[in-house]
């Protein structure tokens, strides 16, 4: 199967946007929303951003469990 330029630029979109823990669901709504045209386009923003305040907490949830686990480790070597 032979993809266009447009339909390669979407699939790596969609990419993105799973590595990026999106749900499936939530990449459907994407999707629909993007199709829907410009009307959508504060809408569709409006998803990602979100998605990235859920990136900002599991990364800060994560430096914690990381400050955590060298806190115990030298508290242990003591």
């Amino acid at each position: 199967m032979v993809y266009t330029v447009r339909e390669m630029a979407k699939l790596r979109r969609i990419g993105c946007m799973k590595k990026a823990g999106m749900s499936v669901k939530d990449i459907r709504q994407y999707i629909e929303m993007a199709l829907q045209g410009d009307d959508t386009i504060d809408l569709c923003l409006s998803l990602l951003e979100h998605q990235r305040g859920v990136m900002k907490w599991q990364m800060e949830e994560l430096q914690h469990a990381m400050e955590d686990r060298k806190s115990t480790r030298l508290n242990s070597s003591h």
